[in-house]
């Protein structure tokens, strides 16, 4: 093949594959740190590390071999195309390379400047051709055929650079000016985002920002840990020393309230929050999937007629805004009615398309976190003090929600090791039902560690509001959305059953300076938070939920879980069946596909041994407590702008 004859120089093919992955290493690194919110350099180092050594690693055997410099690029560009798009791509992108390498000229330009060319134009059409969301989203490409439409735009300008530099194009440009011209247009395309600033809070449109300060008085901020279980925590009795941060805190403060018994009122993140900012169960706020057979994101929603706390809260003239981690809040329809300012943390980038992939093969636990599909904690917790000094002496009612503990686990930076051995070749698996005892036991060891960097960023972030003066004068309260299943009762993740591993969940209380709180027994739930939130702002409430500013005794938490089939395969049979379940004192009554539990949470917390043909009269007297049956869910509304990349960023989190 007269196009890619043999070179008399046998490291010219060992050099152009390590020219062409040091080049897409330059547009990939480019792209990531110039965004506006740019990946972490310790990430894009060790990518970029990665592209540039499997690039020698593939030329090496090339050049032992003596194939040409086109050969080596060939099989360069076929690798790349198998790692971001498969093999069928790259069966298609060597056919094409080989093709119009006979039909090009027999004087081809440098081995060098040949793969300046391709790779960088391998950069620009895989790393962008992806970039669809928009399109999809407004129907403009049918979802169908976003990866169609992706590698027809890859093979389309990877085929004019091939004629372009075989001397068949008719501008008859240099070839070593065109490869200049594809490299300089590839970084200026990979910098695009340069000059842009961080994406500002959305602002509901049915929210208006209050014209005058509010009265001076105590403000809320609500602190959720998202996906973090009580008993897994230190400071609840976990053997390993998972929160000492809060533990501190509670030594520091006397007048904090660590409550032992506190639940979620739902199984998963859009029921937990919307009990706190509405102070209702799903079954009258609807934001569930309640029975729905297909995995639909956007058509969870609120109820628009269900009063939410910071509408009311808001047009008392204070501030109100939210600051999130999890997607789900923005993707959720009414979550945010209220909310002066309400949005996402901008997620992480990736060195696309090329190092991430090599990233997951090569060592899948290296620098993982550094890409997952939600900011980390400081990350969040800078975003809120902005929001803090925005609102200056207003009083305010806050939220704030960290992902950190969420899946995937996998190690963090400063933790990782600290409860069980690790490897960066260790794979980054889903947490699933199949997944094996071993591998099970090893994302507990990441789990807990993700609580422990959660724990110490918290630390930093309560000592900043301290600092500021924030503690002097807001109640703080810090809870979680759920909690996380390991494989008790045959399930596993969350929005799967109403067992304590998923709905109970930490609480603690951080009155202002000066003021207390009632030290009561018994069970504790989120719509409880509600209502203390309600009372502390004077606004109306209508709900179950009790002030916890009140000693109550006999309290009784409400639990509901909706029916959710399709989760079934991945997190046990008992996700699609609806259930629900009440807990008073030291009893818990579940109701599983109509099936009455019944367990003593002081003498089995496992809740391994059912009472309930023990004790007849009481699975009677708790029964006339259960919650009322999963009404229909809310009504799906339109589709909003982007929603095809939210469902893929939701997707990745395993719902």
């Amino acid at each position: 093949m007269a196009a890619f004859s043999p070179t008399s120089h046998r490291l010219n093919s060992l050099l152009c594959c390590a020219t062409a992955g040091v080049t897409a290493a330059i547009c990939e690194a480019l792209r990531a740190l110039t965004q506006s919110n740019p990946a972490a350099p310790a990430y894009v180092l060790w990518c970029a590390l990665l592209m540039a050594g499997a690039s020698v690693a593939l030329g090496i055997p090339a050049a032992v071999g003596r194939a040409s410099a086109g050969f080596a690029l060939v099989a360069w560009l076929s690798l790349a195309a198998t790692l971001v798009h498969g093999w069928q791509a790259a069966i298609a992108f060597a056919t094409v390379a080989l093709a119009l390498g006979f039909l090009g000229r027999r004087e081809l330009p440098s081995a060098l400047t040949l793969a300046v060319g391709i790779s960088a134009l391998f950069e620009i059409s895989a790393g962008h051709a992806g970039r669809l969301g928009g399109l999809v989203g407004a129907g403009l490409i049918p979802r169908q055929h976003a990866d169609m439409v992706q590698h027809a735009g890859t093979f389309g300008l990877l085929g004019i650079t091939f004629l372009w530099l075989s001397g068949l194009s008719i501008l008859r440009a240099s070839p070593r000016a065109t490869a200049l011209v594809l490299l300089c247009l590839g970084a200026a395309v990979s910098a695009r985002d340069f000059a842009r600033g961080g994406r500002d809070l959305e602002v509901p449109r049915s929210a208006h920002a209050a014209g005058e300060p509010g009265v001076a008085g105590p403000s809320v901020l609500l602190l959720v840990l998202d996906t973090v279980r009580a008993d897994h925590l230190s400071v609840y009795g976990y053997a390993r020393r998972t929160t000492p941060e809060l533990e501190r805190l509670l030594r520091e403060r006397p007048d904090a309230v660590l409550y032992r018994d506190a639940y979620a009122n739902g199984t998963w993140t859009v029921p937990g929050h919307a009990a706190m900012l509405s102070g209702q169960l799903a079954s009258v706020h609807g934001a569930d999937f309640a029975g729905r057979q297909e995995h639909d994101p956007l058509a969870v929603a609120i109820h628009p007629e269900v009063p939410m706390l910071a509408e009311a809260i808001q047009a008392k003239g204070w501030a109100t805004f939210g600051v999130f981690a999890n997607r789900w809040l923005a993707t959720a329809q009414g979550l945010g009615r209220g909310f002066e300012r309400f949005g996402p943390v901008d997620s992480k980038r990736e060195m696309e398309p090329l190092g991430e992939a090599l990233r997951q093969r090569l060592a899948p636990s290296l620098r993982a976190r550094d890409v997952t599909t939600y900011p980390d904690a400081p990350a969040v917790g800078t975003r809120l003090i902005d929001e803090l000094q925005r609102v200056g002496q207003r009083q305010f009612f806050g939220l704030a929600n960290f992902m950190d503990a969420h899946g995937p686990h996998v190690p963090l930076h400063g933790v990782a090791g600290e409860f069980g051995p690790w490897s960066v070749f260790d794979p980054v698996v889903p947490l699933e039902l199949q997944t094996p005892h071993a591998v099970r036991a090893r994302l507990v060891d990441r789990y807990d560690e993700q609580i422990l960097f959660l724990d110490r960023e918290l630390g930093r972030l309560l000592d900043q509001l301290d600092e500021r003066g924030v503690l002097e004068r807001t109640w703080v309260f810090i809870l979680s959305n759920h909690g996380e299943a390991f494989g008790e009762h045959g399930v596993v993740d969350h929005g799967s059953a109403v067992y304590d591993e998923i709905v109970r969940i930490p609480l603690l209380v951080l009155p202002p300076r000066g003021e207390s709180l009632a030290r009561a027994e018994g069970p504790v739930s989120q719509i409880d938070v509600a209502a203390t939130i309600a009372a502390i702002a004077g606004v109306n409430y209508q709900g179950p939920g009790r002030d916890l500013r009140a000693a109550v005794s006999d309290r009784s938490v409400q639990i509901q879980h909706g029916a959710a089939p399709f989760r079934e395969l991945r997190h046990g049979k008992l996700a699609g069946r609806e259930m629900r379940a009440v807990v008073r004192g030291q009893w818990k009554l579940c109701e599983v596909a109509g099936a009455l539990q019944l367990f003593d949470l002081r003498a089995d917390p496992g809740e391994t041994r059912d009472l309930a043909s023990e004790r007849p009269e009481l699975v009677l007297e708790l029964g006339a407590l259960l919650p009322e049956p999963m009404l229909q869910a809310a009504p799906v509304g339109q589709r909003a702008a982007g929603s095809f990349a939210v469902e893929k960023e939701l997707k990745q989190l395993g719902y």
